[in-house]
């Protein structure tokens, strides 16, 4: 089974996007969502209970380093072939390193960090492109309703010399 990971679901758009692009997978894939505030959690399985999504889809309540020890026990390793990062900048490349050390990425996984210049992700932009296992591109972007407020989104891709095989891309 092929992971689609959401780090901050906040109220679920993203983790109903995820969720319906595994539904059209031609192999098993399943949205999974991890986020703190067990308020915003109740609100995302709410939408997808309403979008009728909730087979594709998990949120998981708590904090991502926490919630991300789950991953190898639920799904086995190299599992995830897409990471969205959307929660606390200042926490992704924590997020990239723990993911890295419990194996989790096949070997083609696709990145995408939002917000990376505002507020920001200083650390995780060092890291990310230094690796040799990575590619990396950057888009500026206007931030969503703020036609005067530049952002960066980066989205990175997987290269490990691993010879796992993701079974569906995102």
């Amino acid at each position: 089974m092929s992971v689609l990971l959401e780090l901050g679901a906040y109220v679920g758009y993203t983790t109903t996007r995820l969720a319906c692009h595994s539904g059209r997978q031609q192999c098993a894939s399943l949205a999974v969502s991890l986020e703190l505030d067990p308020i915003h959690v109740l609100m995302a399985r709410h939408l997808l209970d309403v979008a009728k999504l909730s087979q594709q889809a998990e949120v998981w309540v708590g904090l991502s380093y926490d919630t991300q020890a789950r991953l190898p026990e639920t799904f086995g390793s190299t599992s995830i072939s897409f990471t969205f990062m959307d929660h606390r900048g200042t926490q992704f490349h924590n997020d990239l390193m723990v993911l890295e050390k419990i194996k989790q990425q096949c070997s083609s996984a696709v990145y995408v960090a939002d917000n990376v210049l505002k507020p920001g992700a200083p650390l995780f932009l060092w890291h990310f492109p230094q690796s040799l296992s990575h590619t990396t591109e950057l888009f500026s972007m206007l931030e969503f309703l703020h036609t005067d407020a530049e952002d960066w989104m980066l989205i990175g891709h997987s290269h490990n010399t691993g010879s796992e095989v993701c079974l569906a891309t995102a």
